[in-house]
C-alpha cells in the first residue's frame, strides 16, 4: 500500500486555469448581445400593446381609403371633410375656418400642396362643378401626407 506520506507529498497546491481573455471576453459580448436583444424584443412588444388601436392618423387614412369607392362629387366632398378634420387634429380640436385651414396645413406639414398644388384644386372642384380634377392624385398626395404626419391621439 501507498504510505499517507507519498500520497500527501504527491499533492499540488491550488492553481487557477491560465486567465483566457478571449473566453472571457466572449463570454461578456454573448451576455451583452442577449441582453440586448432580450430589450428590444420588450420594446417591440411594448409598443405593440400599448400603442393607441385607434390612432387619429390611422382614422384619417382608413376613411380616405373609404371614400375611393365613392362617385367623384362625394369622394371629393369626402376628402375636403378629411382636410377639415386633419386642420382641427392639428390644431388640437380647435375649430378652424373654411379660409385657414389650408395655410394652416401648409404652415404645419411644411408643403405648398392646400395653396398650390392638387390640395387648391381641391377647393376650386368643390365649388366649380367643370373645374377637372382627377381624385386619385389627391388620394395620392393625401395619403403621402398623412403617413408623414405625426398627429396627437
Amino acid at each position: 500500500m501507498v504510505d499517507v506520506a507519498d500520497r500527501l507529498a504527491r499533492l499540488h497546491g491550488l492553481r487557477l486555469p491560465a486567465l483566457d481573455t478571449g473566453a472571457v471576453l466572449a463570454d461578456v459580448a454573448a451576455a451583452f448581445a442577449a441582453g440586448l436583444l432580450l430589450a428590444i424584443l420588450v420594446v417591440l412588444l411594448a409598443r405593440a400593446f400599448l400603442r393607441p388601436a385607434d390612432s387619429p392618423r390611422r382614422r384619417l387614412l382608413a376613411d380616405l381609403a373609404g371614400s375611393r369607392t365613392l362617385p367623384r362629387e362625394e369622394r371629393l366632398l369626402a376628402q375636403a371633410r378629411l382636410l377639415r378634420r386633419l386642420a382641427a387634429e392639428i390644431e388640437e380640436g380647435e375649430p378652424v375656418r373654411a379660409e385657414d385651414w389650408p395655410g394652416l396645413l401648409d404652415q404645419r406639414l411644411g408643403t405648398d400642396f392646400f395653396t398650390a398644388g392638387a390640395g387648391a384644386r381641391l377647393r376650386e372642384a368643390l365649388y366649380r362643378r367643370d373645374a377637372a380634377l382627377d381624385p386619385e392624385s389627391i388620394d395620392r398626395e393625401l395619403t403621402r401626407l398623412l403617413r408623414r404626419t405625426r398627429l396627437r391621439p
